[in-house]
């Protein structure tokens, strides 16, 4: 079984994702998360699928949006809290959006979205990401200010054109859809 962990990043203050503090065992994930996040999480399962890894903070400002951010690509994609009921499930559709949209394959992007569905809310695995996922929920909550945010959808693509230095100054989208062609050249 392929699985996907998400690790959960909670900002110590409102309004500063600048200084966040990982989760771990004894660190509770943000209440507004943990009652969305599927009941299928298991701890000691392994990362095995194309995008890997995705690490998620939410920013406390109006409207309150979680930022997740891909380990491997830095892709982004941002969802709004609100409405509870589905947070997890409109995650899913919005990275199903933004694959579609950098031009991962469909086969590929069907693949990796029905793996999405059991994940493992774990402690950070990579301190290097925290960086860049400070850096996005700046670009994030810049566009909030800026009155920008027309939807997340557009917002992910947006924020997958940020050439970023933890990757070479590449583009996330560009190596979202060189992991993808890949994984295709690799599979059987």
């Amino acid at each position: 079984m392929a699985i996907r962990r998400i690790t959960v990043i909670i900002p110590d203050r409102p309004q500063s994702p600048a200084k966040s503090a990982a989760i771990n065992a004894h660190h509770p994930v943000h209440p507004k998360l943990l009652k969305r996040w599927p009941k299928t999480a298991t701890q000691g399962l392994v990362t095995t699928t194309v995008l890997g890894d995705w690490y998620a903070n939410i920013l406390l400002v109006e409207p309150e949006v979680v930022l997740f951010i891909n380990e491997r690509t830095l892709l982004c994609v941002p969802v709004p809290i609100l409405p509870m009921e589905d947070f997890y499930e409109r995650f899913i559709e919005q990275m199903a959006y933004l694959l579609k949209n950098i031009g991962a394959p469909a086969t590929q992007i069907r693949e990796e979205l029905e793996q999405m569905r059991a994940c493992q809310v774990g402690p950070t695995q990579s301190m290097s990401i925290v960086t860049s996922l400070n850096y996005m929920m700046w670009r994030l909550e810049e566009e909030l200010f800026d009155k920008k945010f027309k939807s997340p959808e557009r917002v992910a693509l947006r924020l997958a054109e940020f050439p970023l230095k933890s990757i070479g100054f590449r583009y996330p989208r560009g190596i979202g859809v060189e992991l993808f062609q890949q994984a295709m050249q690799l599979a059987p």
